[in-house]
């Protein structure tokens, strides 16, 4: 018995399945029939252009609407796709008119019964677009040429003679663990770096002679640590290395520099100039109280010159004028007439070149450093630390120029783990706005500190 009542329920259900496919090609027979086949359709076409007809083919299979001229639809859905291409490839809508078209019509006879014209607003708006393509077309080809031009002109002064020849560059390398100085030169002949000596202790603020034959420099321990004279080699003072025979003299001992017992000598704000026959010595007193000497090696002869306080030691020192820093900028003052003139406001490191047009410095942090022009008072490019970099700026000989003043030197740090980093020091093209690495310190101790050579002046 349940097998006979499960066999009656899929009967009816394939029954009913039947029935309802059969209604559904009737129903579409039915449309065909009352609606397509063999008829005429009459239609008054006004302002019929291609999106109007694209709007009629989108309205062909609704019931509810008021435009007499969906009767378009009615026509073969291939037949009106192909009308609705042929007006946009064309440019053209259909005349404005009364139309008796067979709802049997193929594509050619379609044709051939409707009037059609240049569709007018298509025209003008290809018109505006050919234009902006060409004033597009026109700007590109303008901002090709100019950056042509740029490459051009950069390649014509890199390969002419017109640009000054990069000259050695000198730096040094503190080690406060070892307490040992390394001594770098960077021959711009050869392109290489190599090791030209060593320094016991902290040996800073150099300039090199005229004939590159001797550095001279302040020589002390830093961090200050304390010392036996007769035990140690070490002697802090006013030292010379030779770079023919890579010999240290010690020119005056801390002891022969001293002025009085309530002074000390302030060794970062020591300098020398005058290929190095003279030094700018800082003394202060018990109240922090500061003095400055203009002291001559040859003669022994000191001259107290009347210039302020300094915050963060002498930039350098050329031509009479000595650079320095304060709270509120550069300064630079003339030793001779005692003039005080102020270059750049709130630089925290600062660098001159040679010929005292160009200044290097850092801004508020060690992510950006500025150069300027000091006789145009503006700034003439800036040199951006990418990601996870940052510029040495602890000390003022944390970057330099070379004599030319084409070429600007800085030091690069890339920070690692554990307080290391990827030091690099790299040299800044002024010409071709270009740097590249000169030396590279893999996973350098923060303990070492690099500094450059001054010029001599």
């Amino acid at each position: 018995m349940r097998v006979k009542k499960i066999i009656k329920i899929l009967l009816m259900l394939a029954g009913l399945l039947i029935f309802m496919v059969v209604m559904y090609f009737a129903v579409n027979v039915w449309k065909l029939c009352t609606f397509r086949i063999g008829k005429t359709i009459y239609i008054d076409m006004v302002d019929a252009d291609a999106e109007y007809v694209e709007y009629i083919y989108s309205m062909r299979n609704s019931r509810s609407h008021g435009d007499p001229n969906v009767k378009l639809g009615l026509l073969d859905k291939k037949v009106l796709v192909k009308l609705i291409k042929y007006m946009k490839k064309n440019n053209l809508k259909i005349c404005d008119g009364e139309y008796a078209i067979p709802q049997t019509s193929t594509f050619k006879e379609l044709i051939e019964i409707l009037d059609f014209e240049e569709d007018k607003k298509v025209t003008d708006m290809e018109k505006r677009d050919k234009l902006i393509k060409k004033k597009v077309k026109f700007a590109v080809g303008v901002i090709i040429v100019l950056m042509l031009f740029v490459i051009v002109s950069r390649l014509i002064i890199i390969f002419s003679g017109d640009m000054p020849a990069m000259v050695d560059i000198y730096f040094l390398a503190y080690d406060s663990r070892t307490l040992e100085t390394i001594l770098y030169r960077y021959d711009a002949d050869l392109k290489k770096t190599n090791e030209v000596g060593k320094v016991a202790g902290y040996f800073h603020n150099c300039k090199i002679d005229s004939e590159k034959k001797y550095i001279t420099g302040a020589c002390n321990l830093w961090p200050e640590e304390k010392h036996d004279d007769t035990e140690s080699e070490f002697k802090p003072g006013i030292v010379r290395y030779s770079l023919e025979d890579g010999t240290l003299t010690l020119l005056r001992s801390e002891q022969q520099m001293r002025i009085g017992n309530k002074q000390s000598i302030f060794w970062d704000s020591c300098f020398p100039f005058d290929n190095g026959e003279k030094i700018l010595m800082c003394y202060a007193d018990e109240e922090n109280n500061f003095s400055y000497l203009l002291y001559d090696l040859e003669t022994s002869k000191a001259k107290k010159i009347g210039m302020t306080k300094m915050d963060r030691g002498v930039c350098d020192i050329r031509k009479g004028n000595i650079w320095y820093l304060k709270r509120n900028g550069v300064m630079q003052y003339n030793a001779k007439t005692g003039e005080l003139k102020q270059f750049l406001q709130n630089a925290d490191v600062c660098t001159v070149s040679d010929d005292s047009r160009k200044a290097s410095y850092f801004g508020s942090d060690n992510k950006k450093i500025f150069l300027y022009d000091t006789v145009r008072k503006k700034k003439i490019g800036t040199l951006k630390a990418g990601w996870n970099k940052a510029f040495g700026s602890l000390f003022p000989y944390s970057c330099g120029w070379d004599q030319s003043g084409n070429y600007f030197c800085y030091i690069e740090h890339f920070i690692k783990f554990f307080g290391s980093s990827d030091t690099r020091i790299k040299v800044y093209n002024l010409h071709t706005k270009t740097s590249k690495c000169i030396f590279l310190h893999r996973n350098a101790s923060a303990t070492v500190q690099y500094e450059f050579v001054r010029n001599a002046d």
